[in-house]
C-alpha cells in the first residue's frame, strides 16, 4: 500500500485519549493534520484507564515486536483477546476501536540489516607505531532484528604494498548496537586504510548489504629506523650532494634527534663524518655534505629518543668522483654494499675477487658431512638434548636446568656420554652418563683440557667434573671477574650463563643494552687458570631474540637462534664486524626447519656437530655433523633491491676474467607486484642489456646475481666484478602535509559565516609529482565535503583553498585531510593531517518589535477588528531567519503561517531582519495574543512569551470621553475611545463661553486617529492665542461617520 503523506498507523491508548471536548491530544494530533492522516489508527471510544492500557499496551508490542504478528488488525484483536475479560477490564475492551485499514501490514524488518559506518571504526591512537599492538574498536548496528544466529565481523588492513586479515570474530546477532574490539600490531608502516565488515559473504540473509563495511585511513610510523629520503644508494653526481630525512618526530610529536655517519669504509670503524642531535625543520631534515671531498661514501643514520638509540639504517652509498651517473652505480669498494658470498674487496684491482683462501665454517645443507640417529637410546627418550659439549672422542648431552625442572623440581640433569666414532669409540653409540653425576646445568657445557666446565647459579663460581671419575670440584673467581648474566649482561646470581671454548680461551656471551638498544659483549677468560682476559663490546651488533646456543671457532663467534627459522650469525670478535647470517637448514618443508639446538666447533677433527633436537617437539633425536673450514672455488654478488624505478634503460657491468678457468654468469630478476615474487627475467645478460622493455608497474624493482667460479684459486690473476649500472630513472616524488600545515581564516569566528581554508601540500621530490588528489573530512563524517586535484612541481608546495560555511556547524570542530598520488613515492605516513578551528555561537539575543496598525499595544487597549500586525525580528548573526523562528498563539491556538496567510520577507546578513505581516479578522470581545521569537542560534528574545490583551469592537463609536484635568490652571488633554474597525471622517472640538460664544475649534486630523484611546491637546487659548480668562466653559465632541453623526457637550473650568 502507498502510504503517501499518511503516517501507516497510529496507536493511541492513554488516559488522555478520548476526552471530546479537546481532541488535540497524543495519538490524535497525528491524524488530524490536513492532508496527512494515518492508514490506522488504535485508540479508545471512551475515557482509559492507566493500568489497564499499560497493560494492554504490553500485549500488544508483544504480538507486533515478538511474536511478528505484523497485520495490525490481528495484532489489536490478538492482543484484547489476552486481555483477561475481569472488572473493568470488560468495558475497556468493549472501548478499545480500531479506525481504517485493519488489514495493514506493517513494513517492519523481518531480518537483520547490520551496518557499519566509516566513523563507527576508532584506533587507540593517533600515533601508532609499528609492531607496538592497538586496539581497534568497531561499533555496529543492526537495524533489524534480533536473531539466535551469530554473525562474523572481519578486520582488514590494506597498505600501499600489503593487505591482510586481521582478525575474524564470531558474535551473537545483536539488537540496535554492538562494539567489538581488535588487537592488531601493525605490520607494515605508512597510509594504512582499516576495513571492517560485519556478515561477510553473506552467510546471514539480510536485506541490505550496501552498509555493511566501514572504512578509515591512519598513519602507521616505523621509528625503527630514519625514514631516508636522499641520497638514493648507489648515487653518482658531481653535484653537491644533502642528506634529507622525512622527520618522523615532527608528525608524532616526539623530541627525536638524529645522528649520521658518513665513512669511506663499509665498517664505519673511523668515520670521516659523525654529526650528533641533528633536528628537524617542518618535517624535514636536510645536512649538507659538501665539506667532504670527491670520493667514495657509505652514510647512514639512526633515530636517537633521549638516551635510547635505535637501529642504524641500511648502508647507502654515494660517490662523488665518478662522472652523472642515472640510476644506481656501484663500483670498487662501494660493491661491499651488496649481498657477498665468498667475495673480498681488493685495493689492488679495485673490486671484489673470489676468496681463495680457507673459509671459516659455515653450516648449513651442503656442509653437511653426515648425520647419526640417537632415537635407539631409550635413556635419551625423555632428555632434551639442550647442552652439548666433546672432546674429539665422545659427545656430552645434557639438559639444561629450566626444561629439567619441569618434570624433576631441582632442575637437575646428568650428563650422557654417545660416542664420537673416531679415537677407538662408535659413532653413536651409548656409553652411559658420567658416574655420580646430577647437577643443574646453567646453560651450556664445554669440555677444556679434560674436564667438563658448568654453571650453576652463582655468578662467581664455575664447577668442573672429570668424565671418567665423576669428580667434581669448583673455581671461585676474583671479584669483578665472573660470569656475564646470560639476559643482562653483568654479574648476578640465580641467571644463566652461555660458555664456549676455542684454542686455549674461555667465552662468557651475554646480552647488554649499549647506547640504549639492544647489543652483546663478550667476556674472555684464560682457559688455563680462569682469569679474566678482556670484555668486548659489541655495540652494532643486534643478536636474535632467542638465542640458544654459542660457540667459537678462532676470530669468529657464531650465535645460533631456535625462534624464527633456525638461522646462524657470525660475528668477528676482534674488530666486531658483522659476516653475515644464514639458515642452518634450508628446507621447503616448514617443519625441518629450526632442527637443530645445542652446537660446539671440535677443532681436533675441524667440524662443527650440533644436535638435532627441537623444543616441545617429536622431532627424531641425532647429531649433525658440519665441515669447518673450507675452500670454495664459487662466489655470489646479489645486488640490493633496485627501485622502484619510473624507467628502465639498461644494465651495464665491468667484469674482468683473469683466465681461462674463470667463469661468471650474471642473472637480472624482477620483483612482481602482482605475484609478489621475485621472477628470473633473464638469465646469463651481458654488459648493456636493455631493460626498458619491461614495466615499471608490473616490475618496480630489480636485481642482478652474479655467479663466480674460478677452479684455479689464482691470486695473481683473478677474476674480479669492477662495477655494476642498473641504468633507470628512480626519482620519485614526496608528498607530506601535516597538522601544522592548515591555515584558517578567520581562525574563530561567528556562526554562520564563511570560514576559509589553505591547506599546503608539498613535494620534497626531485621531480614533478602525478595527479595528486587531496580530500577533506569535516569531524567524524564518513564522506569529505570536498576534494581537490592537482599537481606540485619539485622541491615546492601547492596550496588548496576552499571555504565552509559555518551555519549548521559550532564550537571546535576538526578537519581531517588525507592526500594521495597516482603512482609510487618514497613514504605515505606523512599524507594525512588534521587541525581544528572554532566557531563562536551567537550569544546575544535578537531585537523584536510587534506592532498593531502601527502602534505599539498597552495591555487592554482597543483595536480594530482587522488590524495589520507587523511582527519585525532583527539579529546580528548571518545565520538566516525563518517561520521556525517565530510562533504567535491566539486565545490559546497556534496561528500558521499558510493557513493564516501571514507574509513574510527576510532581509539577509549584515541587515538580518525577519518581517511578518499578519492581517487577522477577530470577533468582539477580549483577545490574546502571544508571541514567542528566537533567533537561528536558539536564543530568545525573552524567556517566556509575549503576551498582549486587546479589546475588540464590531460597530464604530466613541466611547468614554473626557478632559483632564478639570479645573485646568494651564492646559488640558480631551479623551476619547474610538471602537470598530475604522475611525471616523470627521471629530472636531468646540469651546464655547457660558454665554454660548465659540472661542476655540480644534479640527483631529485624519491621520492621528486612532481605534482605541485617542487624545488631543488644548493649550488654553482661544482662537486669536489669547489665553482664555478663568470661568466656567462648554465643549462640544462632534464625531461624525458615514452614516451617523454624534454630539457630546460637556462642562470644563479654568482656574488659575
Amino acid at each position: 500500500m502507498n502510504n503517501g503523506d499518511r503516517l501507516p498507523f497510529v496507536a493511541s491508548v492513554t488516559c488522555y485519549t478520548a476526552h471530546f471536548d479537546n481532541q488535540d491530544v497524543f495519538g490524535e494530533q497525528f491524524v488530524k493534520v490536513p492532508g496527512k492522516g494515518a492508514i490506522g489508527f488504535f485508540g479508545s471510544s471512551g475515557l482509559t484507564h492507566w493500568q489497564i492500557g499499560t497493560y494492554y499496551n504490553g500485549l500488544f508490542f508483544d504480538e507486533l515486536f515478538n511474536l511478528k504478528n505484523y497485520v495490525t488488525g490481528l495484532a489489536t484483536m490478538a492482543a484484547k483477546v489476552r486481555t483477561p475479560p475481569v472488572g473493568y477490564y470488560i468495558n475497556q475492551i468493549a472501548l478499545l476501536t480500531y479506525l481504517g485499514e485493519s488489514g495493514l501490514r506493517l513494513a517492519v524488518p523481518t531480518k537483520p540489516d547490520f551496518a557499519i559506518a566509516n566513523s563507527d571504526i576508532a584506533a587507540s591512537t593517533t600515533s601508532p607505531l609499528k609492531g607496538d599492538t592497538l586496539s581497534v574498536n568497531v561499533r555496529m548496528a543492526n537495524f533489524g532484528i534480533k536473531t539466535r544466529d551469530t554473525v562474523s565481523v572481519v578486520l582488514r588492513f590494506t597498505a600501499e604494498d600489503s593487505s591482510g586479515v586481521i582478525q575474524t570474530l564470531r558474535i551473537p546477532v545483536f539488537s540496535n548496537n554492538d562494539s567489538v574490539s581488535f588487537k592488531w600490531a601493525p605490520p607494515v608502516s605508512g597510509l594504512v586504510t582499516l576495513i571492517a565488515e560485519i556478515n561477510p559473504g553473506a552467510l546471514l540473509d539480510e536485506d541490505d548489504l550496501t552498509d555493511n563495511i566501514g572504512q578509515i585511513q591512519i598513519a602507521v610510523y616505523d621509528i625503527s629506523e630514519p625514514s631516508l629520503l636522499y641520497p638514493p644508494d648507489g648515487l653518482a653526481t658531481e653535484k653537491p650532494v644533502n642528506i634529507e630525512i622525512a622527520d618522523i618526530a615532527y608528525y608524532i610529536n616526539r623530541g627525536f634527534v638524529y645522528s649520521i655517519e658518513v665513512d669511506t669504509s663499509y665498517t664505519f670503524n673511523t668515520p670521516v663524518l659523525k654529526v650528533d642531535n641533528l633536528q628537524g625543520n617542518e618535517g624535514l631534515l636536510r645536512y649538507s655534505l659538501s665539506q667532504l671531498p670527491k670520493g667514495r661514501y657509505f652514510w647512514r643514520a639512526r633515530i636517537v629518543d633521549g638516551t635510547d638509540f635505535g637501529r642504524w639504517s641500511t648502508t647507502r652509498t654515494y660517490s662523488s668522483n665518478s662522472g652523472e651517473k642515472r640510476g644506481f652505480y656501484f663500483t670498487g669498494n662501494l660493491l661491499l654494499n651488496f649481498e657477498t658470498e665468498n667475495l673480498n674487496y681488493s685495493k689492488l684491482f679495485d673490486g671484489l675477487v673470489l676468496n681463495t683462501q680457507l673459509k671459516i665454517p659455515r653450516p648449513e645443507n651442503e656442509r653437511l658431512k653426515r648425520e647419526f640417529s640417537l632415537t635407539h637410546i631409550q635413556e635419551l627418550d625423555s632428555v632434551g638434548l639442550t647442552a652439548l659439549t666433546t672432546d674429539g672422542k665422545y659427545l656430552y648431552m645434557a639438559d639444561f636446568w629450566f626444561d629439567v625442572q619441569r618434570k624433576f623440581p631441582d632442575g637437575k640433569s646428568p650428563i650422557y656420554i654417545v660416542g664420537t666414532g673416531k679415537q677407538g669409540t662408535n659413532q653413536g653409540e651409548y656409553y652411559g652418563t658420567i658416574p655420580n653425576f646430577r647437577e643443574q646445568i646453567r646453560m651450556q657445557l664445554m669440555h677444556v683440557n679434560g674436564l667438563i666446565y658448568y654453571p650453576r647459579e652463582k655468578h662467581n663460581v664455575i664447577y668442573s667434573v672429570e668424565p671418567a671419575s665423576g669428580t667434581q670440584d669448583s673455581i671461585e673467581f676474583a671479584p669483578g671477574s665472573g660470569l656475564l648474566d646470560f639476559d643482562f649482561g653483568d654479574e648476578r646470581s640465580g641467571g644463566k650463563f652461555i660458555l664456549a671454548y676455542d684454542n686455549g680461551m674461555i667465552y662468557n656471551f651475554a646480552h647488554k643494552r649499549i647506547n640504549g638498544r639492544r647489543a652483546c659483549i663478550l667476556r674472555i677468560f684464560d682457559a688455563n687458570d680462569w682469569s679474566m682476559i678482556r670484555d668486548i663490546e659489541f655495540p652494532l651488533i643486534e643478536p636474535f631474540e632467542s638465542v640458544v646456543s654459542f660457540f667459537v671457532v678462532g676470530d669468529v663467534m657464531y650465535l645460533y637462534e631456535d625462534f624464527a627459522s633456525g638461522y646462524l650469525m657470525a660475528v668477528k670478535i676482534s674488530d666486531g664486524s658483522y659476516l653475515g647470517e644464514w639458515l642452518s637448514w634450508s628446507s621447503r618443508n616448514l617443519r625441518e626447519l629450526k632442527r637443530f639446538y645445542s652446537w660446539v666447533y671440535d677443532g681436533n677433527s675441524d667440524e662443527v656437530y650440533a644436535t638435532g633436537y627441537r623444543r616441545n617437539d617429536t622431532i627424531q633425536k641425532k647429531i649433525a655433523v658440519f665441515a669447518g673450514y673450507y675452500l670454495d672455488s664459487r662466489g655470489k654478488l646479489t645486488s640490493k633491491t633496485i627501485g622502484p624505478a619510473t624507467k628502465w634503460h639498461k644494465v651495464n657491468y665491468e667484469i674482468v676474467k683473469g683466465n681461462q678457468t674463470s667463469l661468471y654468469q650474471v642473472d637480472l630478476l624482477g620483483y612482481n607486484n602482482n605475484t609478489r615474487q621475485w621472477d628470473t627475467l633473464q638469465a646469463g645478460i651481458g654488459s648493456g642489456f636493455d631493460i626498458s622493455g619491461y614495466s615499471t608497474q608490473q616490475y618496480p624493482f630489480m636485481r642482478t646475481v652474479v655467479m663466480m667460479e674460478d677452479t684455479s684459486y689464482t691470486t695473481t690473476n683473478p677474476m674480479y666484478i669492477k662495477s655494476m649500472h642498473i641504468d633507470c630513472e628512480t626519482d620519485l616524488p614526496e608528498i607530506t602535509i601535516s597538522n601544522n600545515d592548515f591555515t584558517f581564516y578567520p581562525d574563530s569566528l561567528l556562526q554562520g559565516f564563511d570560514i576559509n581554508i589553505d591547506l599546503k601540500v608539498t613535494n620534497v621530490g626531485k621531480v614533478a609529482t602525478d595527479t595528486v588528489t587531496a580530500v577533506f573530512f569535516l569531524g567524524n563524517a564518513d564522506e569529505p565535503y570536498h576534494s581537490s586535484k592537482f599537481t606540485i612541481p619539485a622541491d615546492t608546495f601547492h596550496t588548496v583553498k576552499h571555504s565552509i560555511n559555518t551555519s549548521k556547524i559550532v564550537f571546535y570542530n576538526k578537519i581531517r585531510s588525507v592526500v594521495t598520488m597516482n603512482g609510487t613515492e618514497m613514504y605515505t605516513f606523512n599524507n594525512l593531517g588534521a587541525d581544528s578551528f572554532y566557531v563562536a555561537r551567537d550569544s546575544i539575543k535578537p531585537d523584536f518589535n510587534i506592532t498593531f496598525d502601527g502602534r505599539e499595544l498597552i495591555s487592554g487597549d482597543i483595536i480594530s477588528n482587522s488590524p495589520l500586525v507587523e511582527i519585525v525580528l532583527t539579529d546580528n548573526s548571518p545565520l538566516p531567519l525563518d517561520t521556525t523562528r517565530l510562533s504567535i498563539v491566539h486565545n490559546g491556538k497556534p496561528i500558521g503561517f499558510v493557513k493564516d496567510s501571514i507574509q513574510y520577507n527576510y532581509t539577509p546578513y549584515p541587515n538580518s531582519k525577519f518581517d511578518a505581516r499578519w492581517k487577522p479578522l477577530f470577533k468582539q470581545g477580549k483577545h490574546t495574543v502571544e508571541v514567542f521569537t528566537k533567533d537561528a542560534s536558539e536564543i530568545p528574545f525573552n524567556n517566556i512569551a509575549q503576551k498582549y490583551q486587546f479589546f475588540v469592537y464590531d460597530k464604530d463609536d466613541i466611547q468614554f470621553i473626557y478632559n483632564y484635568p478639570n479645573p485646568f490652571a494651564e492646559q488640558t488633554w480631551f479623551t476619547y475611545e474610538l471602537r470598530g474597525n475604522a475611525p471616523p471622517d470627521e471629530v472636531k472640538i468646540k469651546i464655547f463661553t457660558i454665554a454660548g460664544r465659540l472661542i476655540k475649534e480644534i479640527a483631529v486630523p485624519y491621520s492621528e486617529m486612532k481605534i482605541g484611546l485617542n487624545s488631543v491637546l488644548w493649550d488654553g487659548k482661544d482662537a486669536d492665542g489669547d489665553e482664555v480668562a478663568n470661568g466656567v466653559y462648554l465643549y462640544k465632541l462632534i464625531t461624525k461617520y458615514k452614516d451617523k453623526t454624534k454630539t457630546t457637550i460637556e462642562k470644563i473650568a479654568k482656574v488659575k
